[in-house]
């Protein structure tokens, strides 16, 4: 049964964008991680890339598309086929507010399960959606986007506790700082070893 669950043409924001990045490409000498989400991620990719310059090679997938959308999973095959990670850092949650909960979920799982079948050895790192804040109030959270936020988060957790990822909480991380781009720190794990890495994230403020 065909498990790719299709937005309808209708159910599109007014701009859909998509930007892949893959940094030192003709590197072979260091794992490879891959870095999705959407916007915040192009703000802290370059970060990363020079914090982890020593132990890996980074790609960037940023997207406007919500799990679920057809067109997100063509473009994640084209991401992760071109330069295969050792690690992949994954969120999403920040766009596609026409997705309900559970469709959101659906395709949370979807698209994972797609990863994993692309590189079954991929270390699958999950990182929560971070809050929307009101304009000129960084302290106040966004009311209605931030609900949803936090019913998207618990659906991770869910799918995290019955998959068995690990699950980077970026929301808790920045749920009390009230500047824009404050500056975090991701574990990263694998065969035993826990590198880490500063990045940035970015609180943004609602439109």
């Amino acid at each position: 049964m065909n498990t790719t669950f299709q937005v309808p043409p209708a159910e599109h924001e007014d701009v859909e964008w998509s930007d892949i990045r893959h940094f030192d490409c003709n590197r072979r000498d260091l794992p490879r991680i891959l870095l999705i989400g959407d916007s915040i991620v192009k703000g802290y990719r370059e970060t990363v890339r020079d914090v982890l310059s020593n132990e890996f090679l980074v790609s960037a997938f940023s997207s406007s598309r919500c799990v679920g959308d057809s067109a997100l999973t063509t473009e994640l095959e084209l991401a992760v086929a071109a330069f295969p990670p050792a690690i992949v850092h994954f969120n999403n949650g920040l766009h596609g507010w026409f997705t309900n909960e559970s469709a959101y979920e659906a395709g949370l799982r979807n698209t994972l399960g797609m990863i994993r079948r692309m590189i079954p050895e991929v270390l699958l790192l999950l990182a929560t959606t971070t809050p929307m804040r009101v304009r000129g109030e960084l302290a106040q959270f966004d009311g209605a986007h931030h609900q949803r936020i936090m019913a998207r988060n618990t659906a991770m957790g869910r799918v995290s506790l019955e998959e068995g990822y690990r699950v980077n909480d970026l929301h808790a991380l920045v749920a009390n700082q009230f500047f824009m781009i404050p500056t975090l720190s991701i574990s990263l794990e694998r065969d035993m070893a826990t590198p880490a890495c500063g990045t940035k994230a970015a609180s943004i403020t609602s439109s």
